[in-house]
């Protein structure tokens, strides 16, 4: 494998952090992305290069770009980009501010630095992550997965349709820089493990609520994926030929089926609550919680086939009580709140 430099965007966040260190374990040598000093000091004792800079200023960071030939946008500015609004039951609800124009100027930017210095003959990578939740929803669970080019997305959404935009401006990269840059598009079922915060709401409700909560529909499914499988997903993309992955869609998602009940029931039951799982409907001000109200089943079979990519952990909810475990060490190294 070559040894070459992979740059990070958004390093300090969890799919970020997650993948610049699994790319160091690889034998890449990674720059990371961050903000803060304090941040910057934990990738470095992660032996992570940092880089101490701001996606909206990109004098901060192209002469590192440069020396780059995988780059991989995990970014996500919350602090510019989105209005944050805190719902009950510990779930957080965003509703988009400027997000548009901050995806837009980074995916712009990276596809302008790497074409200025990349060539058809030693190409560069563009990796952006965007979602599941870009594909409008299933009619039934009964229907057959979403595979990436054959499903539509949410285009003309208001929360969706700049990733959407996003999304596109990098698959037609390869095509537009002829060859120097190949743009891949991830969308990952919901990330589980390690320090996702999915589904462990429904920990913090049985344990200090003595209640647990389904926030809306019961019966909608989402694909899901360990946070370690998906990264290796990104690791399959950067060592593949350019020329199989340039404009390609990517779902990095398990065999799991299950319902929000069946997910809710089973965190529940972990932490000894043996009580009735109750259901409350979404707010109709609450904008992103009812866009997330539909099943999305994503078929992982074009990354198996082309990436040689496969899951390795269980379904998530065969391993509740290793979840359960890691909540309850979280708290005690007072990683998540009490």
């Amino acid at each position: 494998m070559p040894h070459r430099s992979v740059f990070v965007s958004g390093a300090s966040g969890f799919i970020g952090e997650e993948v610049a260190f699994g790319f160091r374990r690889a034998g890449y040598h990674v720059f990371g992305l961050v903000r803060t000093q304090e941040k910057a000091d934990k990738l470095a004792f992660n032996e992570i290069t940092p880089v101490l800079g701001d996606l909206m200023k990109p004098e901060t960071y192209a002469d590192v770009l440069k020396q780059c030939k995988i780059v991989i946008h995990c970014a996500v500015d919350y602090a510019r980009s989105f209005l944050k609004v805190t719902s009950t039951l510990s779930f957080v609800s965003i509703v988009p501010s400027n997000f548009e124009a901050f995806d837009k100027h980074c995916v712009s930017t990276f596809l302008a630095i790497l074409t200025a210095s990349s060539s058809p003959t030693d190409p560069a990578v563009l990796v952006y992550t965007s979602g599941l939740l870009n594909y409008k929803g299933m009619n039934s669970p009964a229907d057959a997965p979403i595979e990436e080019d054959n499903w539509p997305l949410e285009e003309g959404h208001a929360l969706f349709n700049p990733r959407v935009v996003s999304e596109r401006n990098v698959l037609q990269a390869y095509q537009k820089t002829n060859g120097k840059v190949a743009g891949v598009t991830v969308r990952p079922s919901y990330v589980y493990g390690r320090k996702s915060g999915h589904f462990y709401p429904y920990f913090e409700q049985a344990v200090d609520k003595g209640e647990v909560v389904v926030l809306g529909r019961p019966d909608i499914i989402w694909s899901e994926v360990h946070i370690d499988d998906l990264v290796d997903g990104y690791l399959h993309i950067a060592a593949a030929k350019t020329a199989a992955i340039g404009g390609q869609a990517f779902n990095f998602a398990d065999s799991s089926r299950n319902t929000n009940l069946e997910i809710a029931t089973a965190f529940a039951r972990a932490a000894g609550y043996t009580g009735e799982i109750r259901t409350q409907a979404i707010k109709p001000d609450d904008i992103f919680e009812i866009v997330t109200q539909k099943t999305v089943i994503c078929s992982g079979k074009k990354a198996e086939e082309v990436l040689g990519w496969k899951p390795r952990k269980k379904p998530m909810i065969e391993e509740v009580d290793v979840m359960w475990r890691r909540w309850q060490a979280a708290r005690k190294l007072s990683l998540v709140k009490k």
